[in-house]
């Protein structure tokens, strides 16, 4: 019941003889309690609405008197005969005895510490309190003859006692509640005022603002309530019979759910689970109110959906089937135009094939992780909408992605789409898989295949290079001297298993290349990996321009280039002459004065594969050629690292409406209810806000919520994990271990 006595249910209980000394746990969450019958009562633990009711304890004797620890994952309790303390989890696993007897255990809301009486062994008896972890005992009161210190309850900040004491030489057996401090300092006869009547049982209000007590002063007992601070008590039980032993918590407010599922739904349930759904969202907003929530599972729901001015949230649920579509042909597919704020909350959707997919006048909602797909108009915001948009992808809607809001952390094909695009001047995929030419899908730089064979890229096919004599040359074309930009960028994917090249004593494993042996022109340039010839700089990126006809300036990453895995390596290098290397989209270096010389024309072939001058031959697989005649950015970069030339966000299927995002590390199928590794990752997962919780999202995660409608579920693609500088056991501490195990590498070498 309420604290004035309004609304009071009884708790569902299977048949117990007793039921008797109820707590709560501290969240409210759960109620313990002793029940039985007589003489062999058990420790019970309940929910207050009676679900997941079960027996703690299984012993013979009495088992009472109950008190969860604060984190609710033990209880103290008395059993046997009535003077031994236990503690037991709640799972009714650990059952210990305590080494010291006593009777109503309480455990100290803010540690490993149960007050105690030693009530029942003496009448005369006093409060005690056990440390847990030291394993003693101190004492708290210290009774006179006649009196006895009962039992006792924490405040919730642990400061304070309320105590059930008895005084025979000035009330008989009538009981008096006294506070104190909780080591046993500044008594005071909290009921005083009543001295002809028996009061004890008390316990405190969570807020710790008041007091409950059982009192017999209308002839029987009842539960009166009063502020701490004066004694003004009301009853709030008032009934004929005895009421005792009161206990005070508070119930977290639940936020009420209601279900939507359009496969197994029907419109005349009552949408309180899954297997009574609702078959429409609009019925599950019609039927909700201000604060509740809306679950909706996969299906496809060919409905408008509109929040009507309502505080909910309407979320979708993914499973194994996948995630719910929203679509609307012709119309809108989701409306916010009724004033709603930030409390309306629309997540987890995908929302494709209608006019707009999300249409806001007047309102300022939360929407995030939407995929919004192949829609005329994505979202539109009209009359002073402020929406909070954050996780979510837009692709392929034909007229516009957004207008009148923004949206942070999101994939927005239009505003993404041109940038990779501009200044690249060629771009060779490697996807032919057979013949002897290598097609410039941009420019039509087409070049000659010599002895690299076909094998499987990092994206679609690529080629693989011997080391001995293997590489593609491209017939010479201005677009392929910079000369008017004075900038360039050379990207590509590579796979190398060695930094030391068998057949010759190069000093590279060049890439790409736009120079030769003799007559070298001024202005042609180096990209290659530094092999062990250059034992200084082995394993590193290398960018070089040639200068007085035979000689370079060149310039070295900062970081090797790892070995046995798909690895992006990009080089940049603006007008004003500064050279920036980048492995897997990061920064791997960054030079500002090596390089002067001017790019200039040249009649030199460009090779891949080849540096052209000291028979540098590439020893692996290359995939994914890029030249720009402009420096990139970073974050184009990394989006080149993360995405490919298509910016796509790399969705598994959605021909087949699975929208899953392609990862390495792992992806969900759903026609096979299997998880598989993909040749490349989304640029969208870990793309999110990394303010966000990651919530349900599979290990490893990243650390990063997804893009997208499957952001946050158990069925988000995953990624590799991201551990902390010097967390060599990557267990997310860096400590003595980590120590220990670099001093036991100290100086090993595995390299050939």
């Amino acid at each position: 019941m309420n604290a004035d006595g309004s609304s009071r249910q009884q708790v569902p209980l299977p048949p117990l003889d007793i039921v008797h000394a109820p707590q709560w746990s501290r969240d409210g969450l759960w109620l313990t309690f002793s029940g039985g019958p007589g003489l062999n009562s058990q420790i019970y633990i309940v929910r207050p609405d009676g679900s997941g009711f079960r027996r703690v304890t299984n012993g013979s004797g009495d088992m009472v008197e109950p008190s969860f620890s604060p984190d609710g994952s033990q209880i103290a309790f008395c059993g046997s005969d009535g003077t031994a303390l236990y503690i037991i989890n709640t799972d009714g696993t650990g059952l210990r005895r305590l080494p010291v007897d006593g009777s109503f255990p309480e455990w100290w809301p803010l540690g490993d510490k149960i007050l105690y009486s030693n009530w029942g062994r003496t009448y005369e008896s006093d409060l005690f309190l056990y440390d847990c972890a030291a394993g003693q005992s101190i004492q708290i009161t210290h009774h006179t003859p006649g009196q006895a210190f009962i039992r006792a309850a924490w405040s919730p900040n642990g400061r304070r006692l309320a105590v059930d004491f008895r005084d025979r030489n000035r009330t008989g057996n009538k009981r008096d509640v006294l506070i104190m401090n909780a080591d046993g300092s500044n008594p005071y006869n909290f009921t005083a005022a009543w001295p002809d009547s028996d009061e004890g049982t008390a316990c405190w209000s969570p807020d710790g603002q008041f007091i409950l007590f059982a009192s017999d002063r209308t002839g029987n007992f009842d539960i009166w309530y009063s502020p701490v601070d004066v004694f003004s008590p009301v009853n709030i039980t008032n009934s004929p019979e005895d009421e005792d032993m009161p206990a005070m918590g508070t119930i977290p407010e639940a936020q009420p759910v209601y279900h939507v599922d359009a496969v197994n739904g029907n419109d005349n349930n009552n949408g309180l689970s899954r297997r009574t759904a609702f078959a429409t969202i609009g019925k599950g907003i019609d039927s909700a109110r201000n604060g509740f929530k809306v679950l909706v599972y996969p299906g496809v729901y060919q409905e408008e959906v509109d929040f009507k001015g309502k505080a909910i949230t309407l979320q979708g649920v993914a499973t194994k089937a996948g995630i719910p579509i929203i679509e609307n042909p012709g119309d809108f597919a989701v409306s916010i135009y009724r004033g709603e704020g930030t409390r309306a909350i629309l997540e987890n959707f995908v929302v494709r094939g209608s006019f707009m997919a999300v249409f806001i006048a007047g309102s300022s909602p939360t929407i995030k992780n939407l995929t919004i797909v192949d829609n005329k108009y994505g979202i539109e915001a009209y009359a002073g909408s402020q929406p909070d948009i954050t996780n979510c992808i837009f692709w392929n809607n034909s007229d516009s992605d957004l207008f009148g809001c923004e949206t942070r952390y999101s994939w927005v094909q239009s505003a993404i789409e041109p940038q990779p695009g501009r200044g690249l001047v060629a771009y060779w995929s490697f996807d032919e898989g057979s013949g002897t030419m290598a097609h410039d899908s941009v420019g039509g730089n087409n070049g000659t295949i010599y002895g690299a064979q076909w094998t499987g890229g990092k994206v679609g096919g690529a080629l693989n290079f011997d080391g001995q004599d293997d590489y593609v040359e491209v017939p010479d074309a201005d677009c392929l001297d910079p000369v008017s930009t004075q900038e360039i960028t050379l990207s590509s994917w590579v796979n190398i298993s060695t930094y030391v090249c068998p057949f010759h004593p190069a000093c590279y494993f060049g890439i790409v290349n736009k120079t030769a042996t003799t007559g070298r022109d001024n202005g042609n340039y180096v990209f290659a990996i530094v092999t062990r010839y250059d034992a200084a700089n082995e394993g590193k990126l290398r960018f070089a321009v040639v200068y007085n006809n035979l000689q370079f300036q060149e310039t070295n990453s900062d970081y090797l280039v790892p070995k046995d895995q798909w690895v992006h390596v990009a080089v940049t290098h603006d007008a004003h002459q500064k050279t920036s290397f980048y492995i897997d989209g990061a920064l791997a270096g960054t030079d500002i004065s090596t390089i002067t010389t001017d790019f200039a024309n040249s009649t030199k072939a460009l090779t891949i594969g080849y540096t052209n001058s000291y028979s540098d031959y590439f020893l692996g697989q290359i995939d994914e050629v890029c030249i720009y005649n402009r420096a990139l950015s970073a974050e184009e970069i990394q989006q080149l690292s993360r995405g490919g030339l298509t910016n796509s966000p790399l969705f598994a299927d959605p021909a087949n409406s699975d929208y899953h995002l392609l990862s390495q590390r792992g992806r969900y199928w759903p026609r096979a209810d299997v998880w598989v590794l993909d040749k490349v990752t989304s640029p969208c997962v870990d793309g999110g806000d990394p303010n966000d919780d990651v919530l349900d999202e599979p290990m490893p995660n990243g650390g990063r919520i997804d893009m997208g409608a499957f952001g946050g579920t158990p069925f988000a693609s995953m990624s590799d994990a991201k551990w902390l500088d010097g967390d060599i056991n990557h267990d997310g501490i860096v400590n003595m271990i980590d120590l220990a195990m670099l001093a036991e590498n100290w100086l090993r070498d595995d390299n050939p």
